[in-house]
Protein backbone atom coordinates (compact mmCIF):
# COMPACT_ATOMS: atom_id res chain seq x y z
CA UNK A 1 0.00 0.00 0.00
CA UNK A 2 2.80 2.37 0.92
CA UNK A 3 4.51 1.92 -2.47
CA UNK A 4 1.24 2.55 -4.31
CA UNK A 5 0.73 5.75 -2.31
CA UNK A 6 4.27 6.80 -3.20
CA UNK A 7 3.54 6.29 -6.91
CA UNK A 8 0.47 8.51 -6.71
CA UNK A 9 2.39 11.14 -4.74
CA UNK A 10 5.14 11.12 -7.35
CA UNK A 11 2.56 11.82 -10.05
CA UNK A 12 1.80 8.40 -11.45
CA UNK A 13 -1.22 8.53 -13.70
CA UNK A 14 -4.41 6.99 -12.40
CA UNK A 15 -6.24 4.61 -14.71
CA UNK A 16 -9.87 5.40 -15.35
CA UNK A 17 -11.71 2.76 -17.41
CA UNK A 18 -8.36 1.43 -18.59
CA UNK A 19 -7.17 4.87 -19.78
CA UNK A 20 -4.46 6.76 -17.94
CA UNK A 21 -5.93 9.94 -16.46
CA UNK A 22 -4.55 12.70 -14.24
CA UNK A 23 -2.37 11.99 -11.20
CA UNK A 24 -4.43 11.71 -8.06
CA UNK A 25 -3.07 13.41 -4.96
CA UNK A 26 -6.40 12.74 -3.26
CA UNK A 27 -5.88 9.03 -3.84
CA UNK A 28 -2.35 9.22 -2.42
CA UNK A 29 -3.72 11.01 0.63
CA UNK A 30 -6.38 8.31 1.13
CA UNK A 31 -3.82 5.53 0.88
CA UNK A 32 -1.47 7.13 3.40
CA UNK A 33 -4.30 7.90 5.81
CA UNK A 34 -5.46 4.26 5.57
CA UNK A 35 -1.97 3.07 6.46
CA UNK A 36 -1.97 5.28 9.56
CA UNK A 37 -5.48 4.08 10.53
CA UNK A 38 -4.86 0.39 10.03
CA UNK A 39 -1.28 0.22 11.31
CA UNK A 40 -0.64 3.29 13.50
CA UNK A 41 2.38 1.71 15.20
CA UNK A 42 4.04 0.23 12.13
CA UNK A 43 7.38 1.45 10.82
CA UNK A 44 5.52 2.99 7.86
CA UNK A 45 3.01 5.01 9.88
CA UNK A 46 5.17 8.13 10.53
CA UNK A 47 6.15 8.35 6.86
CA UNK A 48 2.58 7.69 5.76
CA UNK A 49 1.31 10.52 7.98
CA UNK A 50 4.01 12.83 6.61
CA UNK A 51 3.19 11.94 3.01
CA UNK A 52 -0.52 12.49 3.66
CA UNK A 53 0.52 16.04 4.55
CA UNK A 54 2.53 16.30 1.35
CA UNK A 55 -0.47 15.15 -0.70
CA UNK A 56 -2.65 17.76 1.01
CA UNK A 57 -0.02 20.40 0.34
CA UNK A 58 0.07 19.49 -3.35
CA UNK A 59 -3.73 19.73 -3.44
CA UNK A 60 -3.52 23.34 -2.25
CA UNK A 61 -4.83 22.66 1.26
CA UNK A 62 -2.18 24.23 3.50
CA UNK A 63 -4.20 24.22 6.75
CA UNK A 64 -4.93 20.50 6.46
CA UNK A 65 -1.32 19.79 5.45
CA UNK A 66 -0.06 21.60 8.55
CA UNK A 67 -2.48 19.59 10.69
CA UNK A 68 -1.12 16.37 9.15
CA UNK A 69 2.47 17.43 9.87
CA UNK A 70 1.56 18.38 13.44
CA UNK A 71 0.08 14.90 13.80
CA UNK A 72 3.47 13.40 12.88
CA UNK A 73 5.14 15.46 15.61
CA UNK A 74 2.56 14.62 18.27
CA UNK A 75 2.19 10.89 17.46
CA UNK A 76 5.80 10.09 16.55
CA UNK A 77 8.01 12.66 18.30
CA UNK A 78 11.10 10.44 18.37
CA UNK A 79 10.88 9.32 14.75
CA UNK A 80 13.25 11.09 12.33
CA UNK A 81 10.21 12.03 10.24
CA UNK A 82 9.15 14.44 13.02
CA UNK A 83 12.06 16.74 12.13
CA UNK A 84 10.96 16.82 8.49
CA UNK A 85 7.38 17.52 9.57
CA UNK A 86 8.45 20.45 11.76
CA UNK A 87 10.48 21.92 8.91
CA UNK A 88 7.60 21.42 6.49
CA UNK A 89 5.22 23.33 8.77
CA UNK A 90 7.53 26.32 8.54
CA UNK A 91 7.84 25.89 4.79
CA UNK A 92 4.06 25.78 4.25
CA UNK A 93 3.67 28.99 6.28
CA UNK A 94 6.56 30.54 4.33
CA UNK A 95 4.81 29.82 1.04
CA UNK A 96 1.57 31.18 2.49
CA UNK A 97 3.33 34.35 3.66
CA UNK A 98 4.29 35.15 0.07
CA UNK A 99 0.65 35.50 -0.93
CA UNK A 100 -0.96 36.55 2.36
CA UNK A 101 -1.64 40.21 3.03
CA UNK A 102 -1.29 39.99 6.81
CA UNK A 103 1.85 39.16 8.76
CA UNK A 104 0.25 36.14 10.45
CA UNK A 105 1.63 33.52 8.08
CA UNK A 106 5.12 35.05 8.19
CA UNK A 107 5.04 35.11 11.98
CA UNK A 108 3.93 31.47 12.10
CA UNK A 109 6.64 30.50 9.60
CA UNK A 110 9.23 32.22 11.75
CA UNK A 111 7.98 30.47 14.89
CA UNK A 112 7.95 27.08 13.14
CA UNK A 113 11.51 27.47 11.84
CA UNK A 114 12.70 28.64 15.27
CA UNK A 115 11.03 25.58 16.84
CA UNK A 116 12.71 23.40 14.22
CA UNK A 117 16.14 24.84 14.98
CA UNK A 118 15.59 24.49 18.73
CA UNK A 119 14.48 20.85 18.48
CA UNK A 120 16.70 19.66 15.64
CA UNK A 121 19.83 21.85 15.54
CA UNK A 122 21.92 19.14 13.88
CA UNK A 123 19.43 18.38 11.11
CA UNK A 124 20.64 18.58 7.53
CA UNK A 125 17.87 21.14 6.96
CA UNK A 126 19.07 23.48 9.73
CA UNK A 127 21.01 25.71 7.34
CA UNK A 128 17.99 26.05 5.05
CA UNK A 129 15.78 26.89 8.04
CA UNK A 130 18.22 29.65 9.03
CA UNK A 131 18.19 30.99 5.47
CA UNK A 132 14.40 30.98 5.51
CA UNK A 133 14.41 32.93 8.77
CA UNK A 134 16.73 35.52 7.23
CA UNK A 135 14.47 35.80 4.20
CA UNK A 136 11.44 36.35 6.41
CA UNK A 137 13.24 39.03 8.45
CA UNK A 138 14.49 40.83 5.34
CA UNK A 139 11.02 40.82 3.80
CA UNK A 140 9.47 42.13 7.01
CA UNK A 141 11.99 44.98 7.21
CA UNK A 142 11.54 45.78 3.54
CA UNK A 143 7.78 46.08 4.02
CA UNK A 144 8.24 48.32 7.05
CA UNK A 145 10.54 50.62 5.05
CA UNK A 146 7.98 50.82 2.22
CA UNK A 147 5.24 51.73 4.65
CA UNK A 148 7.46 54.32 6.35
CA UNK A 149 8.29 55.93 3.00
CA UNK A 150 4.60 56.03 2.11
CA UNK A 151 3.80 57.90 5.31
CA UNK A 152 6.81 60.13 4.73
CA UNK A 153 5.45 61.17 1.31
CA UNK A 154 2.03 61.84 2.83
CA UNK A 155 3.76 64.05 5.42
CA UNK A 156 2.43 61.86 8.22
CA UNK A 157 5.75 61.93 10.04
CA UNK A 158 4.53 60.39 13.28
CA UNK A 159 3.41 57.23 11.47
CA UNK A 160 6.62 57.17 9.39
CA UNK A 161 8.76 57.34 12.53
CA UNK A 162 6.92 54.35 14.00
CA UNK A 163 7.82 52.19 10.99
CA UNK A 164 11.38 53.50 10.72
CA UNK A 165 11.85 52.69 14.40
CA UNK A 166 10.54 49.18 13.77
CA UNK A 167 13.28 48.65 11.16
CA UNK A 168 15.93 50.10 13.48
CA UNK A 169 14.73 47.89 16.33
CA UNK A 170 14.92 44.75 14.16
CA UNK A 171 18.33 45.54 12.64
CA UNK A 172 20.26 47.87 14.94
CA UNK A 173 23.59 49.06 13.62
CA UNK A 174 22.94 47.91 10.06
CA UNK A 175 23.76 51.28 8.52
CA UNK A 176 26.88 51.53 10.66
CA UNK A 177 28.14 48.17 9.37
CA UNK A 178 27.66 49.32 5.78
CA UNK A 179 29.55 52.55 6.50
CA UNK A 180 32.41 50.61 8.09
CA UNK A 181 32.59 48.28 5.09
CA UNK A 182 32.78 51.23 2.68
CA UNK A 183 35.45 52.93 4.75
CA UNK A 184 37.55 49.74 4.99
CA UNK A 185 37.49 49.38 1.18
CA UNK A 186 39.06 52.82 0.69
Amino acid sequence: MYNIGQKFLEGAKRKLLGVKAFPSMARAQQIFENIVKTAPFSKWAPLAQFYAGQALEKQGQPEQAIAAYEEVISRYPTDPTAADAQYQIGYVYLVESRTAQDKGAATKAQEAFEDFLARYPTSEKAAQAQDNLKTLQTRENSNAVKIAKFYDKKKNYKAAVIYYNEVIKEQPGRRMRRRRKRESRR
